[in-house]
């Protein structure tokens, strides 16, 4: 059934930061990661952590706000001339440091590394934003299909070096996205125990096939030339799916490809199967093939290009099939360029730590394009719309917010350094007995959650009866 907007009569409310990004992590993934993170603390220095929830998730809000204030070095964040505030306030140092290095999602000691599956240790948090992204609808009818890196230049298990990339080391990311970069599924691969579909087609079109399980008939899905084959195609086709790619000319049989200088630019020549599989050889400044099973040379289009003889910009003939496939083929690319604009980046030896941030800023960016497309839905102004950075800084400040569960300590088991830090805290509060810096405004969902925010009555000489 092809999607009409015209039958959407009531769009999804526009909803706060923070309640799309608990979409993607829940209270149970924190719970789950807090028990696993005490136990591996206890097995690495013997003492358990005690970290709970909400810990983590303002642990998870500091990280964001690194990604978007960044900092040459992790601790000048603490240190007293450059210090940032919302975090020096929210968790000491030591406590972050320590919090980095012992995270776990899984219990380490007790479950034998899986043979067959090379990234267990970061499968909870893969399976938990994958989950999300496959309910998301398809309700589109475009979708793009490329590589996305996860950085990192360590040792990895299933490192790789992908050419030509912004950043070209590091685990491989295969996604599926709709054309405005929203994430709709991926697959994170392992080499040959990636478990793939149609792996006798080789290992482009067994991933192109694994994707599009997903998508309804009649979708239209863009790829390059590391995945498009003729056999792919077909099966797209029996699958009653359109594709569309550039492809190698070693990879098509029986067409006598013209020589790139015997095309003018702005030529084109077109090729079809008795299977309905179109091929376009097309002379731009250089030469490009592309393969479809929906879209031909015609009809011609036209493209602004620089002319050397007439130093200007001159249109020239496009194929259709070209135009459709630059509109609709860039969905991976705009998700790579928004989350590179506000990435966390901090040197790590831990593949599984550099794996796990990847998946929080793709699923802040995945929320965000949500968060965009009900603010469109309900035509809610442009200037009104967040954008990312401050869709990002939202969500980390709700995070921050969690209110800590208090630990009663009575004043017996206080050792002698406690004891002089409590002395030197009474010293401050009666230096600043006569001024009291202005602190932020609680946020409005703490303000009236009932829960995190009640007015606290004391007793001031100085205080004045309204």
């Amino acid at each position: 059934k092809i999607f009409n907007p015209e039958q959407i009569t009531n769009p999804p409310t526009v909803r706060t930061p923070i309640e799309y990004f608990e979409d993607y992590f829940k209270d149970d993934f924190f719970e789950s990661a807090a028990v696993y993170t005490n136990m591996y603390s206890v097995l690495k220095n013997g003492i358990s952590m005690d970290t709970n929830k909400e810990e983590l998730q303002r642990f998870f809000g500091i990280n964001l706000i690194m990604g978007c204030i960044r900092y040459p070095r992790l601790r000048l964040y603490w240190q007293k001339q450059y210090s940032f505030s919302a975090i020096v306030q929210c968790m000491p140092r030591d406590r972050f440091l320590n919090l980095r290095n012992c995270f776990h999602l899984v219990d380490t000691a007790s479950k034998t590394p899986q043979v067959n599956n090379k990234l267990w240790k970061v499968q909870p948090i893969i399976n938990q934003v994958r989950n999300v992204c496959l309910n998301l609808p398809r309700d589109q009818r475009s979708f793009s299909i490329d590589e996305q890196m996860i950085p990192f230049l360590g040792r990895a298990p299933v490192k790789q070096y992908v050419k030509n990339k912004p950043r070209p080391v590091g685990l491989k990311n295969f996604v599926l996205t709709a054309s405005c970069g929203l994430v709709l599924d991926f697959i994170v691969y392992q080499g040959e125990t990636t478990n793939f579909v149609h792996k006798e087609l080789g290992l482009g079109p067994a991933v192109v096939l694994t994707l599009v399980q997903t998508l309804p008939v009649d979708s239209f899905v863009y790829f390059d030339r590391y995945f498009n084959t003729i056999p792919l195609l077909e099966e797209l086709k029996k699958q009653k799916i359109e594709g569309t790619g550039t492809i190698q000319t070693n990879r098509v049989k029986g067409i006598p490809f013209v020589k790139p200088t015997a095309l003018k630019k702005g030529e084109s020549i077109e090729h079809v199967s008795d299977s309905g599989i179109v091929v376009v050889e097309w002379k731009d400044n250089n030469k490009v093939v592309m393969a479809s099973t929906c879209t031909g040379r015609h009809p011609l289009q036209t493209v602004k290009r620089w002319s050397k003889e007439e130093k200007a910009r001159v249109d020239i003939s496009c194929p259709s099939i070209v135009k459709n496939y630059n509109s609709s083929m860039g969905g991976v690319d705009i998700c790579d360029q928004q989350m590179e604009a506000y990435r966390t980046w901090f040197k790590t030896k831990k593949w599984t730590w550099k794996t796990t941030v990847h998946f929080l800023d793709l699923a802040v960016v995945n929320a965000w394009f949500l968060y965009v497309r009900d603010a469109k839905a309900n035509k809610l102004r442009r200037k009104n719309t967040l954008e990312l950075l401050a869709f990002r800084l939202s969500v980390a400040e709700r995070l921050l917010d969690v209110p800590l569960p208090s630990k009663k300590r009575s004043r017996a088991v206080l050792s002698a350094s406690e004891e002089e830090e409590n002395e030197d805290d009474t010293v401050q509060s009666c230096r600043s007995k006569f001024y009291n810096p202005p602190k932020r405004l609680p946020s409005e969902r703490k303000r009236l959650d009932a829960t995190s925010h009640w007015p606290c009555f004391d007793d001031l000489k100085t205080a004045r009866k309204s």
